[in-house]
């Protein structure tokens, strides 16, 4: 738990007897390469602290896979519409590198929520920072070329294109696996 406690530590100091509490809601989880972690109509009053690994959180439409989120080593994911409604998720989440993870439940949340201050203020900060990437990645998609998300995510994601596939890179930025191929060769002969 020592990069559960390190994050929080890098949000806001947190005391010993905070941390006492925080540890005692969270439950270790480990999930292989290419392991379902949710599926779609299944709900998900819990959110993963990602200690190690990375999450790909995907639609079916069409026959087709839709990325809309990638969850790396020091984030919180969960399938917010489902955390926030109760409702069955529409999406799934599924483990693109072996997944190290601690898991809260709703209700454990919602407890260190009401026991400490310090929870509030550590939920807030990373809502804060999910809510941001999430609308930096909207405005890509509906404001620039195809070109400039390839560009984007190469310039604010490097990290990424090491780890994480090439046709799931490409469906998060909203172009096929072709066009990315393309732009990477020409990318590579400039």
């Amino acid at each position: 738990m020592e990069s559960l406690k390190k994050f929080f530590d890098q949000q806001t100091p947190v005391p010993p007897e905070a941390w006492e509490l925080i540890k005692s809601k969270f439950t270790e989880l480990n999930f292989k390469h290419g392991e379902c972690i949710i599926r779609e109509g299944q709900k998900t009053p819990f959110q993963l602290f990602i200690a190690q690994g990375i999450t790909r959180t995907f639609y079916f439409k069409d026959g087709k896979e839709i990325t809309v989120d990638f969850s790396f080593e020091n984030s919180f994911t969960t399938c917010y519409a489902s955390w926030f409604t109760g409702e069955p998720s529409r999406s799934f989440m599924s483990a693109i590198e072996q997944v190290n993870c601690y898991k809260i439940s709703k209700e454990s949340l919602h407890e260190l929520y009401d026991q400490h201050k310090l929870g509030e203020r550590l939920g807030r900060i990373i809502a804060e920072k999910k809510f941001l990437k999430k609308e930096l990645r909207e405005a890509t998609l509906l404001l620039d070329s195809p070109r400039e998300r390839f560009i984007w995510l190469h310039e604010n994601h490097k990290d990424w294109i090491q780890r994480v596939p090439q046709q799931y890179l490409a469906s998060y930025i909203g172009i096929s696996p072709e066009t990315y191929s393309r732009y990477k060769s020409t990318a590579i002969n400039q």
